[in-house]
């Protein structure tokens, strides 16, 4: 997140100088207050449609105070440049582009090979879409919820996605990822290597946001669904490189069945403690992808709290 924060404030000043700050964003954010930021920007312009509901407030007399009306077209064009920056950042940050396909096969050959290698359902919150690449070339069938064979065009219709768990690993992007879009009603796969194009549709993610809503938005609510249904039914819950700052994520491992058994990882101390706080009853571990030589090694160890 540091490093979109850095991202994106550049891409906002390249499109008019002082632009990241009027956004109240900084370049040094950490992941945390990045999300908060943003957050709240992206809730101001949900609710911006009511400033013209009540524009008769601004008004002395007949008329609409010349500055209301040009303080409003400022931040209209100023929140749709926004808008633009920050869907060109993300896939900057997320795209296939940034990936290494061999360091991220051997690391999750490595880390299955730890857990000896079980059948899995893999729920991430983040946007790149690695995890289909290193199963893929470890030979394991995919499910991601998208019917078609490329190049035919593959559309999402992610129900009864764990039910192939045993012989297919479904994969859930519970936030989104890059190369969805949503088009003419569907929602479309696209290459994830390519850069955003809003000619293709509109980006289907969840923005960074400490008070998102993921069931409010239909398409992700699916996969959420299907996501209670694994987390029901499962024994055992790993967490994998999670800050713990989803809410929604976090009351569902706090409500796990106490038969069920939950570990999850966490590299810092201040992470290692803020596990230990909100989940009291897992097993944390500290996951390290260590890239050696062209290669990536994925180590768990137990940490004693």
């Amino acid at each position: 997140m540091a490093h979109w924060a850095a991202s994106l404030c550049a891409a906002l000043n390249n499109r008019e100088r002082g632009l990241a700050s009027a956004c109240n964003l900084d370049p040094d954010l950490n992941g945390p207050d990045f999300e908060q930021a943003l957050g709240e920007l992206l809730e101001w312009e949900r609710v911006r449609h009511l400033e013209e509901k009540f524009e008769d407030l601004g008004k002395e007399g007949p008329q609409i105070k010349p500055p209301v009306v040009k303080a409003r077209d400022a931040t209209r064009r100023r929140l749709k440049a926004f808008k633009g920056a920050l869907d060109e950042t993300l896939y900057k940050q997320f795209s296939h582009a940034a990936v290494d396909d061999e360091k991220a096969t051997i690391a999750y050959e490595t880390l299955l090979s730890q857990l000896g290698d079980p059948s899995v359902v893999l729920a991430t919150t983040n946007y790149d879409r690695s995890a289909e690449s290193a199963l893929l070339r470890m030979g394991r069938r995919v499910r991601n919820g998208f019917a078609g064979e490329p190049p035919r065009r593959q559309l999402f219709k992610p129900g009864n996605l764990v039910d192939g768990a045993g012989t297919d690993t479904p994969v859930l992007h519970l936030h989104g990822a890059v190369g969805w879009y949503e088009r003419d009603g569907d929602v479309v796969l696209e290459n994830a290597e390519d850069g955003h194009d809003p000619n293709r549709g509109t980006p289907v993610v969840l923005y960074p946001d400490p008070q998102k809503e993921p069931v409010a938005n239909a398409i992700v609510a699916e996969l959420w669904r299907e996501f209670d249904l694994a987390v029901t039914e499962t024994p055992n819950v790993l967490v994998l490189g999670h800050s713990l700052h989803d809410r929604m994520l976090v009351d569902r491992l706090q409500n796990l069945s106490p038969k069920q058994r939950l570990a999850v990882s966490a590299f810092s101390a201040d992470e290692q403690k803020r596990v230990a706080k909100l989940l009291p009853d897992a097993l944390v571990f500290k996951l390290d992808f260590k890239p050696g030589v062209g290669l990536g090694k994925a180590a768990l160890k137990h940490l004693d709290l």
